[in-house]
């Protein structure tokens, strides 16, 4: 336990943060985590808004085994601890690989927040009620949102017409961050991996394994970067947000 931990009695974070994608619906020559907003990587926003969090001690971020960008990265700056390890052929996969790194290097302090490299709008407070709720439930906690438009279900063979309406009361958009047992992800991820390649997320490994996550209200401002209008988006929350 670190002397932070001993000085007031709280659980350190190591966060996971899964980076090797190819960005394949953002178009552009770099993958969408080093798209850059304001002159910086998207990552590099991301990474240093959580290193903001004082219960985070440090990072893993898991890149592509020929990712362009990374040592040109100053994440010495961020002031904490930050490793990287090859990912793998999937988002899952690569977080899995985090784990086995971090737990190689002794790094899982026990609670580990995943969170995606290309969302770098979500609040600090956020964070806050996502440890809180997380470090007191063993099914561990993800930040989502309730759905509020109506949803309509496709033909499977005529994808551009409505079968029929689906009932949104029930239903949640995931996001990260998502905060977990480390060693209790890493296990539902081995197990999971192996019946179903493509995991929507961690979330999904978890429920595989009989655990069912707390739910913690999100914000629409935490959205995932996807297109290329989203980075004007991002620019301006950025700039307008603590």
């Amino acid at each position: 336990m670190s002397e932070l931990d001993s000085k007031h009695g709280k659980t350190m974070i190591w966060a996971l943060i899964p980076a090797a994608g190819a960005s394949s619906r953002l178009r552009g020559d770099l993958p969408k985590q080093y798209r850059l907003i304001d002159g910086q990587p998207v990552l590099l926003h991301t990474l240093k808004r959580l290193a903001r969090h004082p219960r985070i001690q440090g990072f893993t971020v898991c890149l592509a085994a020929d990712d362009p960008c990374w040592a040109s990265m100053p994440a010495a700056d961020l002031g904490k601890p930050v490793n990287t390890c090859e990912g793998g052929a999937s988002r899952a996969a690569s977080l899995l690989q985090g784990l086995i790194a971090m737990h190689q290097a002794s790094e899982d302090h026990g609670y580990v927040l995943v969170h995606d490299a290309v969302r770098p709008c979500f609040t600090l407070a956020s964070i806050d009620d996502l440890i809180a709720a997380g470090c007191q439930d063993e099914h561990g906690a993800i930040c989502a949102l309730p759905v509020t438009d109506s949803l309509k279900q496709v033909d499977e063979v005529n994808a551009d017409r409505v079968l029929c309406s689906v009932n949104r009361k029930q239903l949640w958009i995931a996001q990260t961050p998502q905060l977990y047992r480390a060693s209790v992800l890493q296990q539902a991820l081995q197990q999971a991996l192996q019946k179903k390649p493509d995991l929507y997320d961690e979330a999904e490994a978890m429920e595989m394994a009989g655990y069912h996550p707390h739910l913690v209200h999100g914000s629409p401002a935490n959205f995932k970067l996807t297109f290329e209008d989203d980075l004007k988006i991002a620019r301006r929350l950025l700039e307008t947000s603590a």
